[in-house]
């Protein structure tokens, strides 16, 4: 048998024969490869970037708004040297929120002129680390992150040339392009996910905040639950894929999708609806995108079992 090559194309084709050793040698090999390429981005790029790459995981708490009054208290100073409080009903914040945690005072004086006295601590989104090493393996746990994103073609080119044998070239012709379509819809899902996360951030500090009490954030368990919040949504608009993948199998129908289509609206919904903060182009910013990919994924179901003679509705109808 000859050798594969590591960085080319595989020379092994779907007829040729390798036994268990064969291809406990091809994938030790490759392996060998991905953990290099990790590697060298990781020292050349990751490390230079580390810094950068962790304010960019911090901006979407940083610019959140959950800290500052809408409604702050009015006080008017009376000609006799009283204080009296304006509309209190009205102009209170709301208990319970992290909006009462800091109050501005606007004392009018009797000459007309409007004081601001902010009274409270001000919230401060800022990251605290506990141990002495924190900072060290937080650079290189950044520097790691940015390197495997980096390495993402190596590895998973690698990935392909140790699979493809497997397949038929008929095969090959629609399983190609679903893994080109997996390598642009992730990194789409991620970017969204994380312009996302400020309204993530606002709805979770103003709904679950308690008065006296100010968030004092980890930056291992901030930098763990953004990438897993970001790599949640990556597999999310994998769906289409997934869905194509499984009526390609004949598993399911695209005349089973459309039945089933106003339950999936309703799961879409509700998850945007929790996902986002209580107004309505927030949770149409969120929903609407993965309704969108759950019609591609019927039309694109339709177009496939046209094309491989399964009975599928005509696609008008979807």
């Amino acid at each position: 048998m000859d050798r594969f090559a590591m960085f080319g194309r595989p020379r092994v084709s779907h007829e040729t024969e390798m036994s268990f050793l064969d291809h406990l040698g091809e994938l030790r090999t490759r392996l060998i490869v991905c953990i290099a390429a990790i590697f060298t981005t990781t020292l050349f790029i990751g490390l230079p970037l580390s810094e950068r790459f962790v304010e960019l995981l911090l901006r979407p708490l940083r610019v959140a708004d959950i800290g500052d009054s809408d409604a702050p208290l009015t006080i008017e100073v009376a000609a006799d040297g009283t204080l009296r409080l304006k509309d209190a009903a009205t102009t209170a914040p709301r208990a319970g929120t992290l909006a009462s945690m800091r109050i501005n005072f606007e004392v009018r004086r009797p000459d007309g002129q409007m004081t601001v006295i902010p009274f409270g601590p001000r919230l401060k989104q800022n990251l605290y680390y506990r141990q002495l090493f924190d900072p060290f393996i937080i650079t290189l746990k950044a520097a790691m992150l940015v390197g495997i994103a980096l390495a993402v073609p190596v590895w998973l080119w690698q990935l392909w040339a140790f699979v493809s044998p497997a397949f038929t070239p008929a095969e090959i012709r629609w399983v190609r392009p679903i893994f080109m379509a997996a390598l642009i819809l992730f990194p789409i899902g991620s970017a969204f996910s994380y312009f996302m996360l400020r309204f993530a951030f606002e709805v979770f500090f103003r709904a679950f905040a308690i008065n006296g009490l100010e968030p004092w954030l980890d930056p291992n368990a901030y930098i763990s639950f953004v990438l897993m919040f970001m790599l949640l949504f990556g597999a999310v608009f994998e769906t289409p894929l997934i869905v194509i993948l499984l009526v390609r199998l004949k598993v399911v129908t695209t005349e089973g999708l459309r039945r089933t289509r106003k339950y999936a609206i309703l799961v879409i919904a509700i998850l945007a609806a929790c996902l986002t903060p209580p107004d309505p182009l927030s949770m149409i910013m969120m929903g609407v995108p993965l309704w969108l990919l759950y019609e591609a994924s019927i039309w694109i179901s339709v177009a496939l079992e046209q094309r491989i003679g399964a009975p599928s509705s005509d696609a008008a109808e979807a």
